[in-house]
């Protein structure tokens, strides 16, 4: 949430994108910040500037400013030539000769276990054929399948690729489908930039309607329909193995995580195994404790928790939230009311004045004793 609260502050321009200065992770992406608006050209990758440095004022973008921030590609013909054939190689070992080092994203046999002894706690050993061809496990593909791509610029990451590749890929098939599961913190101005491309490439090309998939929290619904307005949030939980916020174990509400989508949710049927099921009146799949309220006209839990509705407030509410009188709407039962908000901020700051006023007459006070102290010892 601070992150999303530290985006309220800055403003992102993807109008003029193909026409902003590169580096070496494609077009860099202008921003705007602060209440002068000044703007800025900064990497669409990284905000981290020990990962990308660049960084040039709107003003500073001629050849000679962009020249030192030029940077080699990222993947070039001879670096995806030795990962291919280290993992060719790899392949072709036992499973007990093979080693992952995940500090150094590193594929090893066993006889080069010593040269990472200092990640020994980040080796994992033993790898079989299915991990080695499952993206979910180890993320290994051969070259006809895997892309590297920058989403937040639409680009292609490897010189050996031109555009041409993605039109390529996008076209193949009649019907297809885009998983996206971005960063939770990088901005969604990008991302529907990068989505909107894919659909403009395949109306070009007559191929039917792009089915889209993006993983978010429940609680960047708002976000979401305010740059992606054709998409919808799924009531299915999104659970994360390996991230402990991010699963069913030790939450009585499940996994934040949901899915977000511009397909007909009537068409994605949710495992009722898993405590899903069918509401005929939305024409959608929800979960188990989200129960339709005929009043607002739909199943309105968003959190995995049941909602109240609340006939004063006039919508369903979190069932922990109760109606308070004085702030008119409903609240945390401990909250603090906005009218003794109000009072106490009056109160503090009239207190404040107070201490201002006394600190001035001490002042005053000690000034002058100061000055009758001195007219006493200029009479000796």
């Amino acid at each position: 949430m601070v992150e999303l609260e530290k985006n309220k502050n800055i403003s992102v321009h993807m109008d003029t994108l193909e026409q902003h200065p590169h580096c070496s992770h494609g077009p860099t992406i202008l921003f705007s910040r602060g209440l002068d608006g000044k703007k800025f050209y900064s990497c669409a990758a990284y905000r981290d500037k020990k990962k990308c440095s660049f960084f040039l004022w709107e003003n500073q973008s001629g050849e000679k400013y962009v020249q030192q921030f030029e940077r080699d590609p990222i993947i070039s013909k001879m670096i995806r030539f030795k990962l291919q054939s280290r993992l060719k190689f790899v392949k072709s070992l036992n499973q007990e000769n093979r080693i992952y080092c995940h500090k150094c994203n590193e594929l090893l046999p066993k006889s080069e276990k010593h040269l990472h002894l200092e990640h020994e706690d980040f080796l994992q050993e033993n790898i079989d054929d299915f991990k080695l061809s499952r993206p979910s496990q180890l993320q290994f593909y051969q070259c006809n399948d895997f892309r590297w791509f920058n989403l937040f610029n639409c680009y292609i990451l490897e010189e050996c690729d031109t555009k041409e590749i993605l039109v390529d890929l996008l076209s193949k098939e009649d019907s297809m489908a885009v998983l996206i599961d971005p960063p939770f913190g990088g901005r969604l101005e990008p991302i529907a930039y990068t989505m909107k491309k894919f659909d403009d490439i395949r109306l070009k090309h007559n191929k039917n309607f792009l089915t889209k998939f993006l993983i978010l929290p429940y609680f960047m619904e708002r976000y979401v329909k305010s740059c992606l307005p054709e998409m919808s949030m799924l009531d299915y939980k999104v659970d994360y193995s390996n991230h402990k916020k991010f699963n069913d174990t030790g939450r009585n509400k499940g996994s934040p995580i949901r899915l977000f989508t511009n397909a007909n949710q009537s068409k994605i049927p949710l495992p009722s195994d898993e405590n899903y099921h069918f509401c005929e009146e939305c024409n959608r799949w929800v979960s188990g404790e989200n129960n339709h309220c005929y009043q607002c006209g739909g199943c309105m839990s968003k959190n995995g928790r049941k909602y109240i509705h609340c006939n004063l407030c006039k919508k369903c509410v979190k069932c922990t939230w109760k109606h308070c009188k004085k702030c008119k709407k409903c609240c945390l039962p401990d909250h603090r009311c906005i009218n003794d908000q109000i009072k106490t901020s009056s109160k503090n700051k009239r207190q404040g004045q107070n201490k201002k006023y006394k600190s001035s007459i001490n002042l005053k006070s000690t000034m002058i004793k100061k000055n009758i102290y001195n007219e006493e010892i200029k009479r000796f």
